[in-house]
């Protein structure tokens, strides 16, 4: 694995592979707790799972965003780096990372040949958007441990759950919950909940989209999908039924198979047209 930095403030992780590399955007824990290199090649591995045997650069996000931080500027930021990847590009985003890719989709069309949204959509759902807000308060009143427990009951099996609350118990503890600072997250979370994609006037996009979701996922639900639909004319949607939004954890395994299918006849059917 070789780690860097993108730009002075993206960390990322490349990983070698027999197959065609794909580039993920990183979910929201990227940010949640600090980019170190243990972290970030625990991710890696985790990615790895998903995409057995394929090459990958995972990217996550700026450990230290100034006031006024926004998704737009996280967009321009990721096209640039975008623009020296070869061709034909697959993106993909994991959960918060989602919504950073459909909207570099959106807004540089060009850059991006196919879209995969793992446990994502271009927006957080009503449901989501409610859950956000209230982290954000729990981080605002300096409730750090209660943050990390709201993510203790997002597994759909129940000893998944009990494992994750007796870590962070554990961590608390200890002393360290290795957390990122507050004000750090905040930023993150509120650039996501204030991006807004016009939907009708994105009819140009041609790239090809798979949106992958349980059906019980309390961030993203079929209102966002059906949105999606308005948007990627090329589109499409596996849900799995009783799924909740741990679903890359919870089934790694049918996830894999799913995604080299994808990977697998989309990027050689358009390598073929190049």
């Amino acid at each position: 694995m070789r780690q860097g930095v993108f730009l002075s403030k993206y960390p990322y992780v490349e990983v070698e592979g027999d197959l065609p590399q794909v580039v993920v955007i990183n979910g929201g824990q990227a940010f949640v707790r600090p980019a170190t290199k243990q972290q970030l090649i625990k991710d890696a591995k985790r990615l790895r799972r998903l995409l057995s045997g394929r090459a990958f650069l995972m990217i996550g996000y700026d450990q230290n965003p100034e006031e006024g931080h926004s998704l737009d500027k996280v967009v321009s930021d990721l096209a640039q780096i975008l623009r020296d990847r070869q061709r034909p590009l697959a993106l993909i985003g994991l959960s918060y990372g989602g919504i950073v890719a459909t909207h570099v989709l959106a807004k540089h069309p060009e850059l991006v040949d196919n879209l995969v949204l793992l446990a994502s959509a271009h927006r957080f759902s009503t449901e989501g958007d409610r859950r956000i807000r209230r982290q954000i308060e729990l981080l605002e009143h300096g409730n750090r441990h209660e943050f990390l427990l709201s993510f203790a009951g997002l597994f759909r099996r129940g000893w998944m759950n009990a494992m994750l609350r007796m870590r962070l118990m554990l961590e608390n503890l200890k002393g360290h919950d290795k957390l990122n600072s507050p004000h750090l997250i905040i930023r993150h979370l509120e650039a996501a909940r204030e991006a807004k994609i016009n939907l009708c006037q994105n009819r140009r996009i041609a790239a090809r989209c798979l949106v992958i979701g349980g059906e019980l996922d309390p961030f993203f639900d079929s209102t966002c999908i059906d949105e999606l639909r308005s948007f990627l004319p090329q589109i499409q949607t596996l849900i799995f039924k009783n799924e909740g939004h741990m679903l890359p954890v919870e089934r790694a395994h049918d996830i894999s198979r799913v995604l080299e299918n994808f990977l697998a006849v989309n990027l050689l059917s358009r390598k073929e047209n190049f």
